[in-house]
């Protein structure tokens, strides 16, 4: 017997997930996704982010979608457990007085 997707009846239509690749995430330098720590590009949107600039402008700096710098400062949202950019300014600028500025 073989192990894996069986293929489909004729006229049945497969699950999605037999389409899915598995996809190890990652937040960067090999640093799981979710442990804190932000990377390179999550700093470099979030700083941007905290100079007062859209994503839209942020998108058009970086050569990025606005739909991509959304998705990076909600992923920096999340591991600073913050919701808004005045509190994720705030945090961060605790965590460099904290540690000083990063490396």
């Amino acid at each position: 017997m073989r192990s894996g997707p069986q293929p489909c009846s004729p006229g049945t239509t497969p699950p999605a997930a037999a389409f899915r690749t598995p996809r190890r995430r990652c937040g960067g330098a090999g640093r799981p996704a979710g442990d804190g720590a932000l990377t390179a590009r999550e700093r470099e949107i979030a700083g941007l982010a905290t100079t007062g600039l859209t994503n839209k402008e942020i998108a058009a700096r970086l050569h990025l979608s606005p739909r991509t710098i959304e998705s990076h400062l909600n992923r920096v949202f999340a591991k600073l457990h913050v919701h808004s950019r005045t509190a994720m300014a705030r945090r961060l600028t605790e965590a460099a007085a904290e540690h000083g500025p990063p490396a």
